[in-house]
């Protein structure tokens, strides 16, 4: 068996790290510095849960995928299992200020927590506008804290630890698709730690997450200016400071996407119960994709309450989406398959997820 030593020399000298978070705060050997972590001393523990659970160690995600939400049978090779797409977006104002796009993930959670489905949730706050911070939200202004997206990569699901250690069981967790990730692949191999019936798992659209180069930039950019927030519509770069708008091309943000994020082959967070992203094509509304019966329940609770509307989906816009995960797969899948020349192999590259990608049976 493998353990901090493994992670350290598999994981985290080859800058494979997601920086998910989910082996800081379980260990005390592993600390993070904004987009660093590092195992600060050599556990010896033979078989460590912290290399277990990694998502960038070895995983048969067809595996963990039936294991944590049941078959995958009919499973859409390009944006995962799903039951309906929809157009949605939040509708009180109060519980959506402050939010990306439609707000759909703020109220989403506030629903979850005002119904007793969860105790609190794991989300990425900021104290700046730009700097990502792990937070433990348990009331509604807590969860308005975090509205708005984070492009820098956070290393949140510490704080899944801290959680556990203040006794919550009902937790709810929203999350890049390597979080997403990290989440089930825990849930399949440390099931009494993060009780998958418990747990509602909400994942975000993300093709790359930056580093915390992106902020300094930022900073320059405003020139002394102070920034309230960062948007990355389609094409554009749009730093947000008290004195206006600055508008950038996007590429200027890409140049700080993490290597990392070449290996992962996820776009919509497949493995989430439901899944939301922006609608570019319509503004102020996202994108929203129920996959579990979880996800149904928290949706119909949504709907219920009044605090979320939703619209059918155009068909165009969803093949559009679904060509999008589509290119950065293949790009995925080429990085995986030399990775795995080199000695390394994190995926079961034989397995139908990913053939059917290799062997362009999609449509």
């Amino acid at each position: 068996m493998k353990g901090g030593k493994e992670l350290k020399e598999e994981v985290q000298d080859k800058g494979f790290c997601t920086l998910c978070g989910l082996c800081v705060g379980r260990c005390p050997y592993i600390k993070s510095l904004e987009d660093k972590i590092a195992v600060v001393f050599p556990c010896g523990i033979e078989e460590g849960k912290c290399y277990a659970a990694c998502p960038r160690t070895f995983t048969d995600w067809d595996a963990v995928e039936a294991q944590v939400l049941g078959s995958v049978e009919g499973r859409d090779p390009l944006i995962g299992r799903y039951a309906q797409v929809w157009m949605a977006r939040g509708t009180n104002s109060e519980l959506t200020r402050g939010s990306q796009d439609g707000g759909t993930v703020t109220s989403l959670i506030n629903t979850a927590i005002a119904d007793g489905m969860i105790e609190g949730a794991v989300l990425t706050s900021s104290d700046d506008g730009l700097t990502p911070k792990a937070i433990l939200a348990t009331k509604a202004d807590e969860v308005g804290k975090a509205a708005g997206s984070k492009y820098m990569a956070a290393t949140s699901l510490q704080v899944l630890h801290e959680a556990r250690r203040a006794g919550m069981e009902k937790l709810g967790i929203v999350g890049r698709p390597c979080q997403v990730m990290g989440v089930r692949k825990y849930q399949a191999v440390v099931p009494e730690e993060c009780d998958r019936d418990k747990t509602l798992v909400i994942g975000l659209f993300c093709m790359w997450a930056l580093s915390f180069g992106f902020r300094d930039y930022v900073r320059q950019e405003a020139g002394g200016r102070q920034v309230t927030g960062v948007a990355i519509p389609k094409g554009e770069l749009q730093i947000k400071t008290t004195d206006g708008t600055i508008s950038k091309s996007v590429e200027e943000a890409k140049q700080f996407a993490r290597t990392a994020c070449n290996l992962c082959w996820d776009v919509t967070s497949e493995l989430a119960d439901i899944s939301v992203g922006a609608a570019e094509f319509a503004e102020g509304w996202n994108t929203l994709i129920v996959r579990s019966e979880r996800g149904w329940n928290l949706l119909a609770k949504a709907l219920n309450s009044g605090v979320l509307e939703i619209r059918d989906y155009p068909p165009a816009m969803l093949e559009e989406l679904r060509m999008a995960s589509l290119g950065k797969k293949r790009r995925v899948v080429a990085e995986l398959q030399r990775v795995q020349s080199e000695g390394t192999s994190m995926v079961d590259l034989n397995s139908p997820r990913f053939q059917a990608v290799i062997e362009g049976e999609v449509n």
